[in-house]
């Protein structure tokens, strides 16, 4: 059986023509130069999208706790410093064991997430920008909801990409858009790179998804995995299920219901583990708002975190996989989970046994 993205010469063409336009009109957006001397150590590259600064607090608070301490961790944002009101301080007097830098991509930069309301072209033009910043040999592509429970984690990768001469390792291989472990390609997401390899062989654009012919076969390649096809050997890392408490698609329902209020996320709801993340980093009145609105819940819409979404479809599985990961963080911290957590998760299942 072969793999491939499309089964027929004339979506491929269609594909391919829809990707182009949008690596024509966001690729330029950012630049790099290669690194004349990389530093030594890893720098951590984390995309921050608007009201999401308390899930950066929590993001931090784990990352803090690594045995191999970040150079610098670099967060780059999709607003301006202003909009940002007093986080940058907050997160430099509150994390003084870890340099963090801010960093805001220019006028362009921002009028074109604006306009093309892609996530996936949001999260390459943060990601490239901060990549463009590092100084560092190492980078790990690091997403803002993905918290690191297992205080070795950074440090085993570290060693495994330079053990290995890797260029590009992953946490898990890239199985979609056509491709299958067999190709021996990583993930785009938590992947850890040189990044001096990758700024003297690739372009920015080049870490868009990308739809191309890929050992004959057509295919759909993620962010960040193009430039593995291109550019150097790939490996794979696996870690315990332990390791990490990331519900995926947390952050990119949440930027997706900004644009489109209402939008129906049916089973795969992981936009609710963001209530429960700002309180861990602080925010606890969103969490009580959240439970409320699930309470009052009625039609299927449920009003949280200033969005609304159609939380029809969602399941008690889902609930409590989330429930789960939530326990996870808080045992990694040393605590039980708090009694307002556990009373949003059940409020959430109450609101699921309604909508049954």
């Amino acid at each position: 059986m072969i793999h491939e993205a499309f089964h027929d010469d004339g979506a491929y063409r269609q594909a391919k023509r829809k990707r182009d336009v949008l690596v024509g009109t966001v690729g330029r957006a950012v630049s790099w130069k290669p690194m004349a001397e990389p530093r030594d150590g890893t720098s951590v590259v984390m995309p921050l999208y608007a009201g999401l600064g308390r899930v950066l607090i929590a993001n931090l608070k784990l990352l803090e706790r690594q045995e191999l301490a970040p150079y610098e961790v670099i967060v780059v944002s999709d607003q301006d410093a202003s909009a940002l009101g007093n986080l940058e301080n907050e997160v430099r007097s509150s994390f003084t064991e870890m340099q963090v830098r801010f960093v805001y991509p220019g006028k362009l930069a921002r009028t074109l997430i604006g306009r093309v309301k892609s996530y996936e072209a949001t999260r390459w033009l943060l990601v490239a920008t901060g990549l463009a910043e590092a100084s560092t040999r190492y980078v790990l592509l690091h997403e803002l909801d993905a918290l690191l429970t297992d205080g070795a984690w950074l440090r085993r990768r570290c060693d495994a990409i330079a053990e290995r001469e890797d260029h590009f390792l992953g946490w898990r291989p890239a199985v979609d858009g056509g491709l299958t472990e067999l190709d021996g390609l990583a993930d785009g997401h938590e992947l850890l790179l040189d990044a001096a390899n990758l700024r003297a062989r690739c372009s920015p654009a080049d870490g868009l998804e990308h739809v191309t012919l890929y050992r004959g076969r057509r295919m759909a390649l993620g962010a960040w995995v193009y430039p593995q096809t291109m550019a150097g050997r790939s490996s794979v890392l696996s870690d315990e299920a332990e390791a990490v408490v990331w519900a995926g698609r947390a952050v990119e329902q949440y930027v997706r219901l900004g644009w489109e209020p209402g939008l129906a996320l049916g089973a795969h709801n992981d936009v609710m583990m963001l209530a429960y993340l700002r309180y861990v980093g602080g925010e606890p009145g969103v969490l009580s708002q959240a439970t409320t609105a699930f309470e009052a819940a009625k039609g299927g819409a449920v009003e949280m975190m200033e969005l609304v979404m159609d939380a029809r479809g969602l399941t008690r599985g889902q609930v409590m996989g989330l429930a789960k990961q939530a326990d996870r963080l808080e045992r990694a911290c040393g605590r039980s989970m708090p009694k307002e957590v556990r009373a949003y998760f059940q409020a959430a299942l109450r609101f699921v046994e309604r909508e049954a």
